[in-house]
């Protein structure tokens, strides 16, 4: 749908819409680890750790908690809004009113999502993913799609825009409410929270949260830097390769979605040779989807923004930004097995360690970056800082907790998986013809995704098997 926002929007406006998509990353510091301490919480009740009064006490005490995070969230937006538009943000057409209005709303939704995340992360810790997937395909298709209606019959504003964002934000945290309140136990739930039940998970949480503090300013530093350095139309550009690329992390959810119950349920249950056996095979299948999406992206980023687009300019632009950000995306995509082993056994101390380590090289290398070379710098310095975390401290980690698994997990399970694919896509990208039409590039790209996913899932042992097993072949 983005082509589409910047037909009837324009770039500034979408400039907004990338700069509304980091906001609500760093809102989450306020999350402060409890709603994935929350979903492994109904995933050891699930397994028979925890009682149905517990669970419920803890669900309630949550909702307390989050709904004073919310009120503070929408009151420091509507005291914050004019700076941001003033003073942070490089305005060039729209009014700053509407602008200013806009960042208002969006602490409201901000709000809204903290809601709304605890009764999701309670829902996928009881394992209820047909729930959670089928309620977001229905609430992503109101909020990316209809959307378009509103903007092509009503007005192009983006006030009108973050005005509906809010309704379908609202509309969400309600069903996801109901949904949960159905699945949980049906026990005398307190009105009042119970503080109690959150010291039982603090530690836990601290450390999640300490971890999530450090990833967001990993994640989105860059993007904060560029919203201030780079024209909001030029920063419109640059969150359209950047929506781009983290479209290989949100495929990349689903995945980890399934696998932190299972994970965690096995941990508690001791089961460590079934735990490592799905560890790997999941790597494997990640390694799959990895190289495939970033690989394409990569290599074809300017034939890709072209046919998406059909803008020229666009395509000059973001292109060489989306090549670093998808590669940097696709290892980042991987490295988030070994978080779910560390989540999974209860121990995140290397974690977080390994979190602050990154951080202390992160911050000087991306304010140099972003500030001296853009967004091209800021890519390049986010796929070289994930490549060395994962070849350097994932090893010391596997080393620590999955002793057995260190050269096989890097070797077979990755570098096994990923090397023919590349050369076939290097072979690709080398004798590509001249991609005028835009149908015609887009079919291109596509065969070319599919070959590079049948040869990546050809050379990953576990998933060839697995394929082969559906398919019928013995």
């Amino acid at each position: 749908m983005v082509p589409l926002y910047l037909k009837y929007m324009g770039a500034e406006a979408y400039g907004l819409v990338g700069f509304f998509t980091m906001l609500l990353s760093w809102l989450q510091l306020m999350d402060m680890g409890l709603t994935p301490t929350l979903s492994r919480e109904l995933s050891r009740f699930r397994a028979g750790a925890l009682s149905a009064l517990e669970v419920c006490t803890l669900v309630r005490s949550l909702e307390w908690l989050f709904g004073i995070l919310a009120v503070i969230c929408v009151v420091a937006s509507l005291l914050g809004s004019s700076w941001i538009a003033v003073y942070w943000l490089k305005v060039q057409k729209l009014g700053i009113n509407e602008v200013a209005n806009c960042i208002a709303i969006m602490g409201g939704i901000g709000g809204l999502r903290w809601l709304t995340g605890i009764y999701r992360s309670g829902l996928i810790g009881l394992d209820r993913q047909f729930s959670v997937n089928g309620i977001s395909v229905v609430i992503a298709t109101l909020r990316s799609v209809v959307v378009l209606g509103i903007l092509i019959y009503w007005s192009p504003s983006p006030l009108v825009f973050f005005s509906y964002q809010a309704v379908i934000a609202v509309v969400e945290c309600i069903t996801f409410r109901q949904v949960l309140y159905s699945a949980i136990p049906s026990v005398q739930m307190p009105v009042l929270p119970d503080w109690s039940s959150l010291n039982k998970i603090s530690g836990f949480a601290g450390s999640i949260a300490f971890t999530a503090g450090i990833w967001v300013v990993i994640m989105q530093l860059d993007k904060l830097i560029l919203s201030h350095y780079l024209t909001l139309k030029d920063y419109g550009y640059f969150s359209l390769a950047a929506s781009v690329a983290n479209g290989i992390i949100l495929l990349s959810a689903p995945l980890n979605q399934a696998l932190q119950p299972r994970l965690t349920i096995l941990a508690s249950q001791g089961q460590e040779v079934e735990f490592i056996k799905l560890y790997r095979t999941a790597t494997q299948l990640s390694a799959v989807i990895m190289v495939t999406l970033g690989g394409i992206l990569s290599s074809f980023s300017e034939q890709l923004l072209l046919a998406w687009t059909g803008k020229h300019e666009i395509a000059t632009h973001a292109a060489p930004i989306l090549f670093w950000y998808a590669m940097g995306n696709a290892v980042v995509g991987l490295l988030s097995l070994p978080y779910l082993l560390q989540y999974a056994r209860g121990y995140l101390r290397l974690h977080v360690i390994g979190n602050i380590l990154f951080m202390l090289l992160w911050i000087p290398a991306i304010i140099f970056s972003s500030s001296r070379y853009g967004g091209v710098g800021a890519g390049v310095t986010w796929f070289v800082g994930n490549l060395g975390f994962m070849l350097i401290w994932v090893t010391y980690v596997h080393q620590r907790l999955a002793p057995s698994i260190v050269f096989a997990w890097f070797f077979r399970d990755i570098f096994m998986v990923v090397i023919a694919p590349i050369a076939v896509l290097t072979a690709l990208s080398i004798t590509a013809p001249d991609l005028h039409s835009r149908l015609i590039a887009a079919s291109y790209l596509v065969l070319c995704g599919i070959i590079v996913l049948v040869v990546a899932a050809l050379f990953a042992s576990d998933v060839r098997k697995i394929s082969f097993r559906l398919i019928g072949i013995k």
